[in-house]
């Protein structure tokens, strides 16, 4: 491999340093060997290759070879494209052995990329169809340090499957990096990933492995957050929570007396900003007047960084953002993780026109640049970078998933629901799938006229034939299929229509190999609520097996201070496990609603529905009706 190093010096008027010329001069231009082409590009010199070539117009093989390399490059951001999109079927189009192993500008190759954004079937298609391309290192840069990581690096720290099927392909885990660390030594410490010898890795890892809505860059490290512990420094820990960070202070500890007494209010303080940004999601402006009762909370951000005034603007709830512009005029100009001011989000809506002038009347500075150099109308011609509407749904899909949409904001996405299936949005079609939702997409499909909604609803009876098979196999103990059927991350959180996942499901049926299996590829779903809000450490904690699978989620991340709907924590139920009965979580569902129908009465109006929904047989819209509260106590 060529020496990255080379000299600034020695420039042609031309602006071709000698040390590329000599470099450019010296390739093989008959063979098909890029590498020295590639490195060039990663370092940013790409323009004195094209340089060169308009220099030397007579060498007609030099041209021809840059010209092979530039299709080729071309070809691999098709393919990487591909990946972002998750469209395989382009992807194996394109793909061939020279694509797999040639790098993009930043040094990366298809399987890292693949692995970064978490696509296991394309992962997996990569490694088992280009076996030479498993063990390849990037070239990934941080100034004059290289990452040199093989995709199996990226994999160990993710909260997936993907490591474990690398390694049955042939992944190697005892290849080091550049900072003498396995594979398999970040599996064991994934924290030590996050903090390499050079902290611009770690933005660059968010960069490409995450979407702006995850993009923090001004996060302060672990090392930084527990140092502000053991110094008992509050002020810091608070900034934190408003900040939109206070998951970096989740399971921590601290001999340090006020730190301490910190971390025990913790999960109020928390609560307060999340009910603060519920009220602004629904207008309820009243609500939003009596929980901000400190200036502090006027700004307080959620996970993503948005302030409240973010958030009424992306619901479009306009009387919220005149009701905190009045009361705290500097929140016009806060800005979220990516440096985005509520301008920003204005500017970025198709119908913010209105909202522009009420901000800028407000103070709203147009010229503040967020972390991408844009200032706020530069969204207005390039919405599509700043999608607001996509921004929405993916707040309500997550709220969705969690268990925490409540049924009038259900009834609320059918509008969303009718445009994802007018324009073909696979992916938010699928995600009421697969959080239990699939009768929403029922019959509706004489409505469509889009060929990839067409496509998508017709397979949706085996789509809910798999998931219905995963959690047969949880129920029936068959860790076999789970590990088969769960070949995505997506598939191992699948709801039933009580909200269950698979996870929730394994300890209802206390099958402890398959929950073990789930929490340790995918420890993301202990803390995955139910319709109840109940996570699976509240149905842990009513398990008569002395703790043990309490234990082992509290380890993998899982959150002891989740209220579920009766307010009551998780740790509530190791004291009172009676009051869970899963037992009876554990009858079939059918006759589970025969039994609570048979002591309820409904309102007249839904009678003759309900008739016809027990004569079909759709137990989801009548479990569905009974959870949702429309059915009153017979009297």
């Amino acid at each position: 491999m060529r020496n990255k190093s080379h000299s600034q010096e020695g420039s042609s008027p031309e602006g071709i340093e000698s040390s590329v010329a000599e470099i450019l001069e010296q390739i093989d231009y008959n063979g098909n060997d890029f590498t020295a082409l590639e490195e060039l590009q990663i370092e940013g010199k790409a323009d004195q290759i094209w340089r060169f070539v308009k220099k030397n117009l007579e060498n007609e093989q030099l041209g021809r070879f840059v010209n092979e390399f530039r299709n080729l490059q071309i070809r691999l951001n098709s393919a990487i494209d591909a990946i972002e999109k998750n469209d395989d079927k382009t992807l194996k189009k394109i793909v061939d052995e020279d694509l797999v192993k040639t790098r993009d500008t930043r040094g990366m190759r298809l399987l890292h990329i693949a692995v970064l954004r978490e696509r296991h079937e394309m992962v997996e298609f990569l490694a088992s169809e280009y076996p030479n391309c498993i063990n390849l290192l990037d070239q990934v840069s941080f100034g004059n340090i290289k990452a040199d990581r093989t995709a199996l690096h990226y994999a160990a720290v993710q909260a997936n499957a993907i490591y474990d099927t690398l390694v049955d392909l042939g992944a190697d885990k005892e290849i080091t990096d550049q900072d003498g660390v396995s594979a398999e030594e970040y599996r064991q410490t994934p924290g030590r990933f996050i903090r390499p010898a050079s902290a611009a890795s770690s933005l660059m890892l968010r960069s490409m492995s995450t979407d702006d809505e995850f993009f923090d860059p001004d996060a302060p490290s672990e090392d930084q957050v527990d140092q502000w512990l053991q110094l008992g420094e509050v002020a810091k820990l608070e900034q934190l929570i408003l900040e939109g960070r206070g998951h970096m202070l989740r399971d921590k500890t601290t001999v340090n007396s006020a730190s301490s007494e910190f971390l025990g209010g913790l999960s109020q303080y928390q609560s307060k900003i999340d009910a603060i940004h519920k009220a602004v999601e629904e207008g309820d402006v009243r609500r939003v007047k009596s929980l901000i009762d400190r200036p502090q909370l006027a700004t307080a951000r959620d996970t993503y960084g948005m302030t409240p005034i973010h958030k009424a603007l992306l619901h479009g709830q306009t009387n919220t953002v005149r009701y905190l512009l009045g009361k705290y005029p500097t929140s016009v100009n806060a800005t979220d993780h990516v440096g985005r001011t509520p301008l920003h989000y204005a500017a970025a809506d198709p119908n913010g026109e209105h909202m522009i002038k009420v901000l800028q009347k407000s103070g709203g500075d147009a010229f503040i640049e967020d972390k991408h150099g844009h200032t706020p109308f530069y969204y207005r011609t390039h919405g599509q970078r700043l999608n607001v509407r996509s921004m929405k749904d993916n707040a309500v899909m997550n709220q969705l998933i969690s268990g925490q949409l409540n049924r009038p904001l259900l009834q609320d996405l059918e509008e969303d629901i009718y445009d994802w299936i007018h324009t073909g949005n696979i992916g938010k079609l699928e995600e009421l799938v697969l959080t239990g939702y699939a009768d929403l997409l029922l019959g509706r499909n004489h409505e469509v006229e889009d060929a990839d909604s067409i496509g998508f609803l017709e397979v949706l009876p085996q789509y809910q034939a798999k998931i219905q098979a995963i959690h047969k196999a949880v129920e029936t103990g068959n860790l076999r299929a789970v590990k088969l059927l769960t070949d995505r991350k997506k598939l191992a959180l699948c709801r039933d229509t009580r909200g269950l996942t698979p996870l929730h499901k394994a300890i209802v049926f206390e099958r402890s190999d398959i929950a073990k299996y789930l929490i340790r590829n995918y420890p993301q779903s202990v803390n995955a609520m139910d319709q109840k809000k109940r996570t699976p450490l509240h149905f842990a904690a009513a398990l008569k097996d002395s703790g043990y699978l309490y234990k082992v989620m509290r380890k993998a991340g899982a959150d002891p201070n989740i209220y579920d709907c009766n307010g009551r924590p998780a740790k509530y139920y190791l004291k009172h496990p009676g009051e869970i009965d899963l037992s009876a979580m554990r009858l079939d569902t059918k006759a589970a609603l025969k039994q609570v129908l048979h002591n309820r009465v409904a309102p007249s109006y839904l009678e003759s529905s309900i008739q016809q929904w027990l004569r079909d047989g759709q137990i989801a819209k009548l479990e569905q009706l009974v959870l949702s509260g429309n059915y009153n106590n017979a009297i």
